[in-house]
């Protein structure tokens, strides 16, 4: 994000929870981040009066962005659909799942590892 102002005083961390705040250059408003444990990236702007903190920005902004969505050996692209697949080698490991849009079981080997021949690939994204 551009114009922010890091402070080491915005910065708040106990047994629960740990937030980073900033501020804009030039501007009093304050800023906070906060990680969901389900993976989700609040922004909360400080909000004038007794409101406290108010939502300003939620992501991720699609399915892909929520962390591990297609599994273990699984990739995600928004582009297609389904916007989960097996990456090369790998199938479902439960298809009917797969058919009903339940990624959890993400994706296992076609055939058994083989040490000697197998390689690894690269994958960009």
């Amino acid at each position: 994000m551009h114009n922010i102002n890091p402070t080491n005083d915005l910065l708040l961390e106990n047994d629960d929870e740990v937030y980073y705040g900033y501020k804009l250059l030039n501007s009093p408003t304050l800023f906070r981040l906060a990680l969901t444990q389900d993976g989700f990236v609040l922004s909360y702007i400080g909000s004038d009066g007794n409101q406290g903190w108010v939502i300003y920005l939620i992501a991720p902004t699609d399915i892909c962005d929520k962390y591990g969505i297609g599994g273990p050996n699984g990739a995600c692209s928004i582009d297609k659909s389904p916007v989960c697949s097996c990456l090369n080698g790998f199938i479902p490991n439960f298809q009917q799942d797969w058919d009903l849009v339940d990624w959890s079981y993400s994706c296992v080997r076609k055939t058994q590892l083989n040490c000697s021949a197998d390689i690894f690939k690269k994958y960009s994204g």
